[in-house]
């Protein structure tokens, strides 16, 4: 790298010095800011290196007249709160830096309406790409989805990638397999000689996540010959206060239980308070299986079993699909990343599994 340009009030650090700290051409530095063009692992991390010791501040009005493009990502969430989505930010955040993009959030409160009119401000914004974790439901709301992939302003398209789960086959997503995740939780149960599974599912109606972790739960109990009881199933929001109502519910349905799955941890943590109010132990009498390995879990007592889903990850392989797509164009192939989950058996349902605090996400 050549020496160090040292910025001064007349004067700030530009592309062209960029490149030659960089000892690279100033197409090899635009096609790495602004993902044109492929370029090597090499060259980026030497271009992101000077860009970072320069400090350098891209002038995004001014590439954007030019390109038509505005270094900007959305990203739309149901909630900016739950313990789920902070990794899953970081890791967009981290992803977005490197490319030399910007992050605006947006919060929907699980409010459709709400999304849909979120998805109409950044069309004006003129946003290059859109991070979306939809709560829509796919079936009433198909011609939204419609909308979302012909999403366009002024000619420009731009371009959604869904996380967490996809409303539909044939879109861009970064998803898990929710279905063969959920089931491999109940099969735990099974596996531990439990046979009245209670579930406390995520919404079913608006989130297709919700629907495929039920549907794991039930394809277990169909697997092992057990007859699923409608019962035993009833539907929270996410949150452990309905994890803790619906948990009473089944407590006082009179039906034997002597396990509840949850779709995720925030309900599975308001069950275990209400079995423990109830005078039950966890997991001697009832064993308490959660869903996507948030730290709250490790913290109560007993520590929570869970599927842990790779949060972190999915944020940044959000950002580089939607990247991918910005580059490819609109007529590459749809493109569905599938990431790994793993069973994690802690002493909700294993009085003899080994358990550690995580405090790491504080």
């Amino acid at each position: 790298m050549t020496k160090k340009p040292q910025p001064t009030p007349e004067r700030t650090v530009s592309i062209v010095d960029v490149a030659a700290y960089a000892g690279v051409s100033i197409s090899t530095v635009s096609n790495v800011l602004n993902c044109t063009k492929s370029v090597s692992d090499e060259l980026r991390a030497r271009v992101l290196q000077a860009v970072d010791e320069l400090q350098y501040e891209a002038n995004t009005l001014a590439s954007g007249l030019k390109s038509g493009r505005t270094n900007t990502l959305c990203v739309i969430v149901p909630s900016i709160v739950s313990v789920f989505f902070p990794r899953v930010l970081r890791g967009m955040q981290t992803a977005a830096a490197q490319n030399g993009y910007s992050l605006t959030i947006y919060e929907t409160g699980e409010d459709f309406e709400k999304e849909r009119r979120t998805i109409q401000t950044l069309k004006r914004l003129r946003a290059d790409g859109v991070l979306l974790s939809t709560c829509c439901d796919p079936q009433e709301n198909a011609a939204y989805i419609d909308e979302l992939t012909q999403l366009s302003i002024g000619g420009k398209r731009i371009p959604v990638v869904f996380f967490e789960e996809a409303p539909r086959e044939g879109l861009d997503a970064v998803i898990v397999d929710n279905k063969a995740a959920s089931r491999e939780a109940a099969e735990h149960l099974l596996a531990i000689g439990r046979k009245n599974i209670a579930y406390i599912a995520a919404p079913m109606h608006r989130f297709m996540m919700g629907k495929k972790r039920y549907e794991g739960y039930l394809a277990a109990l169909l697997n092992a010959g057990l007859e699923p009881d409608a019962k035993l199933v009833r539907e929270g929001d996410y949150t452990p206060q309905s994890g803790y109502r619906e948990m009473r519910a089944l407590l006082n349905s009179g039906k034997s239980i002597d396990a509840v799955q949850c779709g995720n941890d925030q309900m599975a943590v308001g069950a275990v308070r209400a079995l423990k109010e109830a005078g039950l132990r966890v997991p001697e009498d009832v064993a308490v299986m959660g869903f996507d390995n948030n730290f709250p879990g490790t913290l109560i007592d007993p520590p929570l079993s869970t599927v842990s889903v790779p949060k972190q990850g999915m944020g940044r392989a959000a950002v580089e699909l939607l990247l991918w797509r910005i580059a490819e164009g609109e007529n590459a192939p749809a493109r569905t990343v599938k990431l790994e989950t793993s069973l994690l058996v802690r002493r909700s349902t294993d009085p003899n599994a080994t358990s550690e605090w995580d405090l790491n996400d504080w």
